[in-house]
């Protein structure tokens, strides 16, 4: 997305967030705390106008949360995303975030993949990862549809 797009959506969704015709949510009734000054620990210069634009906050050492605004333009690229693949042959899907360890086990990753590898057990006692990748995951029998996440 080029830059004037990125700032006319948010100039429009900054302007006036709507959430039904019906019903608006005004951006004076909506958090958005803003910065003055860019952080001295952000990355990069986009890193710098997310936070400084209120879209998001840090929470910890690489892990960020979603401000209002931020889901909110989240969401409206996951809907263009969502319109451009309807015009393919495409079908959405979710991936767990927990993967049970026999599919680990089965591909030998579960013993070679060192600490990274965040495993727990449920309260039967069955090992899970939490998954860093869904390259386990059995595929689809017919390899012909196109899935997008």
């Amino acid at each position: 997305m080029m830059i004037r797009q990125r700032a006319r959506l948010l100039s429009s969704t900054c302007r006036q967030l709507s959430t039904s015709a019906t019903s608006r949510v005004y951006l004076s009734n909506t958090l958005v705390p803003t910065l003055r000054d860019a952080p001295a620990d952000a990355a990069t210069e986009g890193h710098k106008y997310l936070l400084r634009s209120g879209l998001i906050r840090k929470s910890h050492q690489g892990g960020f949360v979603l401000m209002p605004l931020g889901l909110r333009v989240y969401d409206k690229i996951v809907s263009m995303i969502d319109d451009a693949m309807s015009t393919v042959p495409a079908a959405k899907l979710t991936l767990p975030t927990m993967l049970p360890a026999d599919i680990w086990k089965k591909s030998g990753r579960w013993e070679s993949t060192g600490p990274e590898l965040i495993k727990l057990k449920d309260r039967h006692g069955h090992d899970f990862c939490l998954a860093p990748t869904h390259e386990e995951l059995p595929s689809h029998p017919n390899p012909s549809p196109t899935f997008y996440m």
